[in-house]
């Protein structure tokens, strides 16, 4: 291959190579350390449920969760292939958070251009927030995915005038696995309705196609009314179980209601997920992100529909939540996975705007005959490269605060903990029913026997998702600690699970305090009957 050859293949499929590269890259960042960090409760919970059988699973789904099946379903599979360790588990995330990258580009590419498609794609690569939910064994990347394949097939669509059947066929079906997937991806297809119609009328109002190249305004409609009833459709049989855990929640819920700060915190957390609360200058680099997001719906002021509708899949489900949340909290960044993606996209255009769409042409050509043209362009594209590099540079700081400095609860040194000191007839006892799980976890790996309970009740005797101690459970309680030597309180989440510590008191009536030993996100006590305790002491001296 001579030179020029080599150079015009380059060309042909630099976008292709820069697309692998960066698939590559976010990849690794989502494999990278993925085993490292404990399983906190959360993961353990869905490992847990995900060991049951497809029938069991679908019991605990619909009478004591507050999620669909299709996560857990998936995830019972891929245990039963890779195992259950972390790395196992945390994979199926890692796959699903590196498949959304090229469909995302994909997306991007027809809504925008390449460059800005690129750029998107690369921002979503190293995204924090991405690469952070892309390592739990929880169902936000699998969310993500879902968003991103049903976001590809409607860029087939709007830019396909054959209409194929095909595309709207998986459209419908890939919008019922997001909203099987997690409840609030309800928002998605509310999100997706607002957008596209909105984007449609808009087009049909101005007689101008300058976005989407469709003919037939109406035959698009009734065409759309359709795949959207028949992905209602596909997803209605949830609804019993939907309106079920519905009334379950709302009898009491641990979400606090969405002020200003925490919807600006879900914000913060969509550019840097963990980076440490005392960064310098936080809420600046915040605004200018906002504000770069701002710049992308200007710069496509030319593609009005397209700025509609990339708007409404990234406001909606955000304004939605909120509302949802003046009656039952319910708003949680996490849950707006799929709403950053044109968040990223719209952050790209901006800075590609900056020297593009954002700078008069006529301005520019003003300047040519000045010598100044390509002065005043040099200076635009250093100011793109130099918002790029602020990305990057806050990005890499806050992805290497969650590799190395962040943590998560620390259920597997609680178990060794344990483990290590237990004594024959020893009880743990959880004031959490779901601490269980991921002590369980983690104690099994020492291979001793000993009595697990939870106050007020056990893990599979829940009706609720996770039950509140009260004064109605105290005579239970304490007919369990009757007789009981040694009792082993593992105690997380007190705030929702125990807010009157009344387990603390139970305890204490008949049994002293020991050892005690604080871990991130729970506490270990050891309690000895008080004469018990008293010989214990005697026999040390």
């Amino acid at each position: 291959m001579t030179s020029d050859t080599r150079a015009s293949w380059l060309r042909r499929h630099s976008c292709s190579l820069a697309l692998g590269l960066i698939v590559l890259l976010g990849g690794f960042l989502r494999f990278l350390l993925i085993g490292t960090k404990t399983i906190w409760l959360d993961e353990a919970v869905a490992i847990w449920e995900a060991h049951h059988g497809l029938r069991e699973s679908w019991y605990w789904l619909t009478q004591v969760e507050f999620h669909p099946p299709v996560y857990f379903a998936l995830l019972h599979v891929w245990q039963g292939i890779c195992g259950d360790q972390p790395t196992a588990t945390r994979a199926l995330s890692a796959v699903c958070g590196t498949l959304t990258l090229p469909l995302f580009f994909g997306v991007a590419r027809r809504l925008t251009d390449r460059p800005v498609a690129l750029l998107a794609t690369f921002f979503l690569a190293i995204s924090p927030f991405h690469v952070r939910f892309a390592q739990e064994a929880r169902m936000y990347a699998l969310l993500a995915l879902g968003v991103s394949v049903s976001l590809y097939l409607l860029s087939r669509i709007l830019f396909d005038q054959e209409g194929r059947p095909r595309f709207w066929l998986g459209l419908a079906l890939s919008e019922t696995v997001v909203m099987l997937t997690h409840n609030m991806g309800l928002l998605f297809p509310l999100a997706l309705n607002v957008g596209v119609l909105g984007a449609v009328a808009y087009q049909a109002k101005t007689g101008r196609a300058t976005s989407f190249p469709i003919a037939d305004v109406w035959a698009f409609g009734r065409r759309w009314v359709k795949y959207q009833a028949l992905a209602l459709l596909l997803w209605l049989p949830w609804l019993v179980p939907l309106v079920r855990q519905t009334h379950t929640l709302s009898q009491r819920y641990w979400l606090p209601f969405p002020s200003a700060r925490i919807v600006w915190r879900a914000i913060e957390n969509f550019n840097f997920s963990s980076i440490p609360r005392g960064f310098p200058y936080l809420s600046y680099w915040i605004a200018l992100y906002l504000l770069l997001a701002f710049a992308g719906v200007i710069s496509l002021r030319r593609q009005k529909a397209t700025a509609i509708l990339l708007l409404s899949l990234f406001l909606v489900p955000i304004a939605a939540e909120v509302l949802i949340s003046l009656k039952r909290p319910m708003f949680l960044d996490r849950t707006l996975i799929g709403a950053t993606l044109t968040y990223y996209l719209l952050i790209a255009a901006g800075i590609r705007g900056v020297g593009r769409g954002l700078w008069p042409a006529s301005a520019l050509e003003e300047q040519r005959p000045e010598g100044r043209g390509r002065w005043v362009r040099g200076v635009l594209f250093g100011a793109q490269a130099t918002l790029i590099a602020v990305v990057v540079a806050l990005t890499c700081f806050a992805l290497k605060h969650y590799y190395f400095d962040y943590k998560k609860e620390e259920w597997a040194t609680a178990a060794r903990f344990v483990a290590r000191r237990l004594q024959p007839g020893d009880v743990v006892v959880f004031n959490t029913a779901l601490g269980q799980a991921p002590f369980e976890y983690y104690f099994r790996d020492y291979h001793k026997q000993v009595e697990m309970r939870g106050l007020p009740v056990d893990l599979a005797e829940r009706r609720v998702p996770e039950p509140t101690m009260t004064a109605e459970d105290i005579p239970d309680a304490r007919r369990l600690l009757q007789d009981r030597a040694r009792v082993w309180l593992v105690y997380s989440h007190e705030s929702y699970t125990d807010p009157d510590r009344l387990v603390w008191r139970v305890l204490r009536e008949q049994m002293r305090p020991g050892e005690t030993r604080g871990f991130v996100g729970l506490k270990v006590v050891l309690f000895e009957r008080k004469q018990d305790a008293g010989v214990s002491s005697t026999r040390a001296q």
